[in-house]
């Protein structure tokens, strides 16, 4: 699990870097095994997918490999976001997710 949530970081920072972010330093990707729930230092960035600002650091719950993609691209954009432009645009980074996901999948 973990070379490939490597392999999926490194082809959203590609992605981000086409689109002019910044690359964040991410400094944790946990994959968890249920939703977290309330947490007041998470943002959600869509369902299963979630950052938290402070750390610089991404989770998301497991599933299937392809969707695991998905929420882990989402929550990177997030963070590039954050990095670039000095705020959170959730709504921005979950639709910069699904336009780059057939592209991250086919080159993973």
């Amino acid at each position: 699990m973990e070379t490939f949530v490597r392999r999926v970081l490194k082809l959203a920072e590609a992605a981000a870097a086409a689109a002019g972010l910044k690359s964040p330093n991410v400094s944790v990707v946990r994959v968890l095994e249920k939703d977290p729930g309330f947490k007041l230092d998470l943002v959600k960035v869509t369902e299963g997918a979630f950052i938290e600002p402070a750390s610089m650091s991404i989770y998301v719950v497991r599933a299937t490999p392809d969707l695991t993609v998905l929420r882990i691209a989402a929550a990177y954009y997030a963070l590039a976001m954050l990095e670039t432009f000095g705020f959170l645009d959730v709504e921005k980074a979950a639709s910069m997710a699904r336009e780059t996901y057939y592209r991250l999948l086919v080159r993973l």
